[in-house]
C-alpha cells in the first residue's frame, strides 16, 4: 500500500493512494434487479433435467424448458464446485411475455457467468426481446468472442477461450450509441460498437430465454450457465466492479482488481 504525507506546523496528513480491493456486493435486495437466475437456487440432483428455473428477482419471471431440457451439474469443477446448468445446443429455458424488463433504448446492466464449449457455430447464451434482431442478447461464437447485442446493434467482440469461466457484463446508458459502449470481460473493459447505432428493444417483450435467441430456435448455447442478472439501471463503475467481485469470488474466477480511492488523516 502506498502513502503520501505532508505537513506544516507539526501536523501531518497521510493519504492512501493505493486503495484497497473493492468488496463484493450481494445483489439480494437491490431495487433495480429485474431478472436473476442462479443455478445454486435450483437444488436438483446431479444430472437432473432443468425443466424450470425460478427468477429470484421481484419480477418473478420463472423459466420453463423449451424443447428438450438442459442438465443440472450440482458441482461444476470449472466454477469453484458451484452448480451450473449445461446446454448442448439442443435445449433452452424460456418464458413468454415476461414483465419488468428494459425496453426501447432504456438503461440496463446485464451480468452473465458461465463458460463456452468452443463450438464453432454462433451461439446465444441469454436473450430477451421479440427476436434475435429486436431484443437483447449475450452470446459467443462470433469470431470466437463474447458480445452484447441490443436491438440488433452489437458491441465490440470480446475474445474468449473454450471451457474457461467468465464474468461478462454490460452497463448500458439509456439512449447511447454502441460506439460509446463499454463491455467488461472478467473486469477488463473494451469499448466501441461492432454495428453502430442506438438500440431499440421491442415493447412488449415477447420472451426471455437462456440457451438460444428469443423466439428463434437457432444459434443455441453450448456450454454452462451459472448465473444471469439484469438490472433496469446503468451501474456506475464501483457498483459494477462490486457485483463482478461478488460473482468472481462465488465462482472462483480471476478478474481485474478494482481498488477504492480515498485517504485518512494521521
Amino acid at each position: 500500500m502506498a502513502f503520501k504525507s505532508s505537513g506544516s506546523g507539526g501536523g501531518f496528513v497521510a493519504k492512501n493512494t493505493g486503495g484497497l480491493p473493492v468488496a463484493g456486493l450481494d445483489p439480494t435486495g437491490m431495487t433495480d434487479l429485474v431478472a436473476w437466475y442462479k443455478a445454486d437456487s435450483l437444488g436438483l440432483s446431479n444430472g437432473a433435467t432443468v425443466t424450470s428455473w425460478p427468477d429470484d428477482s421481484p419480477t418473478n419471471n420463472d423459466l420453463n424448458n423449451y424443447e428438450s431440457a438442459p442438465i443440472y451439474n450440482s458441482s461444476d469443477a470449472l466454477l469453484n464446485g458451484m452448480p451450473s446448468v449445461t446446454y448442448d445446443g439442443n435445449d433452452s429455458n424460456y418464458r413468454s411475455n415476461p414483465t419488468g424488463l428494459p425496453v426501447g433504448s432504456s438503461a440496463c446492466t446485464t451480468y452473465v457467468v458461465g463458460y463456452w464449449s468452443g463450438a464453432s457455430a454462433t451461439a446465444d447464451m441469454f436473450t430477451w426481446g421479440s427476436n434475435a434482431y429486436n431484443g437483447a442478447r449475450m452470446g459467443a461464437g462470433y469470431y470466437s468472442g463474447m458480445i452484447f447485442e441490443n436491438g440488433g446493434i452489437t458491441t465490440v467482440q470480446r475474445a474468449i477461450s473454450s471451457n474457461v469461466p467468465f464474468v461478462f457484463s454490460y452497463p448500458y446508458v439509456a439512449g447511447a450509441n454502441t460506439t460509446a459502449a463499454t463491455t467488461y470481460l472478467n473486469g477488463t473493459a473494451a469499448n466501441g460498437g461492432w454495428l453502430a447505432g442506438v438500440p431499440n428493444i421491442s415493447n412488449p417483450v415477447a420472451e426471455i430465454v437462456i440457451g438460444r435467441p428469443a423466439t428463434a430456435p437457432v444459434e443455441r448455447w453450448t456450454g454452462a450457465v451459472a448465473e444471469v442478472l439484469v438490472f433496469n439501471t446503468t451501474h456506475d463503475s464501483l457498483t459494477r466492479a462490486r457485483v463482478e467481485k461478488y460473482l468472481a469470488d462465488k465462482y472462483g474466477i480471476s478478474i481485474a482488481v478494482v481498488k477504492t480511492t480515498g485517504g485518512f488523516k494521521i
